[in-house]
This record gives C-alpha cells, structure tokens and sequence, in this order.
C-alpha cells in the first residue's frame, strides 16, 4: 500500500508525509504487516530552494492533484491542479505512463490578467508523479535580453575602437607621403 501524500501534525510543526506498508505473509498466511511514514519535508525544502527568481516548482500525481509545493501555506495537498496547462499535458501523455519531459510556453491567466508563461515537467514513472516548474516568460527571458544588450553595447565599442585606430593608423601612414609631396612641388 501506498498513501497519498498528507499533513501530519507534530507538536509546534506540521510536516508532509506518505505511508507506505507491506503485508508478512507465512504459509499463505496473514502475520501482519510492516509499515513505515516517510517524512517528506526534505522535497519541500529542495522545491523551496528550486523555486528561486520567479520560479514556481511543484510536484503532480497521476490525476493532476497536487502532491508537494514550495508554499504549502498558500496551496493544499490534494488540491486540482488540472487547470495548469503543464499539467493537462502531462495527463494527456498518459499521467503515469508518461515517458518523456515536455517544455511548453503558455498564457496562465492569474487575478483576471493572462500572464505569458514558459514550463516544464517530468515525470517519476515509479510513483506516477510529474515534478513541474514554470515560470514568467519575461523573467524567463530577461537573461538573454540582457545578453544582447552586453553584446550590443561591446560590439558597438569595438566597432569605434576600430575607427578611431583605422582613422589614426591612415593619419600616421599618410603623413611621410603627403611630406614627400608637399617636398616634390
């Protein structure tokens, strides 16, 4: 057996957990049972430190519910997250049976606004999960502009060192002949 993920409350904290459990079997027998909760707050943290800059990573089960998130204070676990253009991919590729990551850009609409969006997700065939990451297209993109503004502003500069050395290396060149000449008249 394998839960779906859940808030389990400990004194002065609240932390996700899974439980998962196997039957003993002797003889054909039922003897019981080994199981074991899994704390999961250690993929909260490392969601936490992934969703930097604008970035937002959460990890889906096989029916698009929402499984872990870097804000569990804001989101529920549990919680539909079938509207996510991300996620209606990954279902659409076959939920768990999902072999492949899918980048997409796509317009999310939040507070009445539709907002352009660049993600993706990947699946984990052994638990049927996608963990999915999206993020603003102008933040997402906001290093390449600056790129080609640096390259624009260096190219530019380069291209002036040049004229002025070309400028200054034809006076010096020319000098001697127009000396030459100016002699010869």
């Amino acid at each position: 057996y394998q839960s779906d993920p859940f808030l389990l409350s400990a004194p002065q904290s609240q932390f996700p957990a899974m439980l998962f459990s196997i039957p003993v079997i002797r003889s054909d027998r039922f003897e019981g049972m080994l199981a074991i909760v899994v704390n999961l707050q250690f993929l909260v943290e490392r969601l936490q430190s992934s969703s930097i800059r604008g970035l937002e990573a959460l990890i889906v089960d096989r029916a698009g519910r929402l499984v872990l998130t870097s804000n569990l204070k804001d989101n529920s676990i549990g919680q539909d997250m079938g509207a996510s253009p991300l996620v209606q991919m990954f279902l659409s590729k076959g939920g768990a049976g999902a072999r492949a990551a899918a980048t997409s850009s796509f317009d999310l609409t939040e507070g009445g606004k539709t907002v352009a969006m660049v993600g993706t997700y990947c699946p984990v065939q052994s638990l049927g999960w996608a963990v999915v990451a999206q993020k603003k297209r102008k933040d997402a993109y906001a290093a390449v502009g600056e790129m080609i503004s640096a390259t624009t502003i260096w190219g530019l500069m380069a291209l002036l060192t040049s004229l002025a050395l070309s400028y200054f290396l034809s006076l010096w060149v020319v000098r001697p002949i127009r000396v030459l000449t100016e002699t010869s008249r």
